[in-house]
C-alpha cells in the first residue's frame, strides 16, 4: 500500500451449527528488517434459526385458538374466507395438511396450498360455512407445517338462520315454526280481505296455491307431504306481496 492508502479483508463467518466460535488469522507486513506478523482474532455467535408462520384473513392477523366466524349464514347458502399463511423465517417451511374436525357444515379447498413455503413467501386456502341445519356450528382447524410449532390451531364458528320474510306492502308478524315438518304458520299484522297464495320450489314449480282466508290475519298450511327442501311462499293481494322462505325437513 502507498503512504496514506487503505486496504481491506473481507471475512467470511458461515457456521454449520449453533455455538460461539473464536479464531484468529495472520497478517504479513512487509518492514525493513524483514517481515512483521500482526494476528488479528474474530468471534462470533451462531443460533437456531426461529422457524414461524403468521397467519391471517382479510379481518387481520390471527393469533393461536383465535376464532373465525362466519357470522350468521342463510340456511341453504353458504360463506367463504380466505386465510392466508406467510413465512416470515430466513429458512423453508413445509406445509404438511389442513386439518377440520367437521366436515358436516365446514370445508377447506387447499388445491391451491404450496407444500413448501420460501422464505417470505405467502400461500392461501379457503374455508367455506354451509350449514346443513339450522342453529350453531364449530369446528377446530389446524394447521400442520415443519415450523418449530408443527401446529397452528383455529377455531371456525358459524350460524346458520332461515331467511328472513320479504315484505312488499304485506307485513308478517311471524313464520314458523321454520324448517317445518308438518304444519307452518304465517301470521300477519292485520287480515287481508282478498288474497291469493302459492307456495313453489327451487325451480319455480307451484306445490300448492289458494285463496288466502278472508279477513283471517293467519292461516296455517300443511306442508307434511312435500319433499324436503326449500320453497318460497308468495301472498299476492291488493296491498302487495308477500314471499317467505321456508325450508322443508
Amino acid at each position: 500500500l502507498a503512504v496514506g492508502e487503505t486496504g481491506s479483508i473481507a471475512l467470511e463467518f458461515e457456521p454449520d451449527e449453533a455455538g460461539s466460535f473464536l479464531d484468529s488469522f495472520y497478517v504479513l507486513v512487509p518492514v525493513p528488517s524483514g517481515l512483521d506478523t500482526v494476528e488479528f482474532y474474530v468471534a462470533g455467535t451462531a443460533e437456531v434459526p426461529v422457524l414461524t408462520l403468521t397467519v391471517a384473513t382479510d379481518a387481520g392477523e390471527l393469533a393461536e385458538n383465535d376464532i373465525i366466524d362466519f357470522g350468521e349464514v342463510i340456511l341453504t347458502e353458504d360463506s367463504t374466507q380466505v386465510v392466508t399463511i406467510t413465512n416470515p423465517s430466513v429458512l423453508d417451511i413445509d406445509l404438511t395438511a389442513v386439518q377440520l374436525d367437521d366436515l358436516t357444515h365446514f370445508s377447506v379447498d387447499d388445491s391451491g396450498l404450496a407444500t413448501t413455503l420460501a422464505a417470505g413467501a405467502s400461500t392461501s386456502f379457503s374455508v367455506t360455512y354451509a350449514p346443513t341445519v339450522e342453529g350453531e356450528h364449530t369446528s377446530d382447524l389446524t394447521i400442520e407445517s415443519s415450523a418449530d410449532d408443527t401446529s397452528f390451531a383455529l377455531q371456525l364458528r358459524g350460524s346458520s338462520i332461515v331467511s328472513s320474510v320479504n315484505e312488499f306492502g304485506i307485513e308478517a308478524v311471524q313464520a314458523f315454526p321454520n324448517p317445518v315438518r308438518n304444519v307452518f304458520t304465517l301470521q300477519l299484522v292485520e287480515g287481508l280481505e282478498k288474497a291469493n297464495f302459492r307456495i313453489f320450489d327451487l325451480n319455480g314449480k307451484t306445490v300448492r296455491n289458494g285463496e288466502w282466508p278472508s279477513g283471517a290475519p293467519q292461516h296455517q298450511f300443511d306442508l307434511s307431504d312435500l319433499p324436503t327442501g326449500s320453497y318460497q311462499l308468495e301472498l299476492l293481494a291488493e296491498q302487495g306481496r308477500l314471499l317467505v322462505e321456508i325450508v322443508k325437513q
